[in-house]
């Protein structure tokens, strides 16, 4: 019997954190790795969570429960933080 698959939208993210290397906010070190960020995030397809889910191996998402500077911990925006 088939089950519905849960899917995240990875294209969105992708796009930022491109730009957040390009415009110089992130640095990738050692730099030799930069192509490969571009190459990786740029050819990213939807991450497909069901089967993570089945065989019991946790999703990295995180609960923000107080304001936070988000620029402080590393991150562009509240919206790359999955939460409920």
């Amino acid at each position: 019997m088939l089950k519905p698959q849960w899917y995240v939208n990875c294209q969105d993210v992708a796009k930022d954190l491109i730009k957040i290397v390009k415009d110089g906010e992130l640095v990738i070190q050692p730099e030799v790795f930069v192509q490969d960020w571009y190459r990786w995030l740029e050819n990213i397809q939807d991450w497909c969570i069901s089967r993570q889910i089945w065989w019991g191996h946790r999703c990295p998402v995180f609960l923000v429960s107080e304001k936070v500077n988000y620029k402080n911990i590393g991150i562009a925006n509240q919206h790359h933080l999955l939460h409920h």
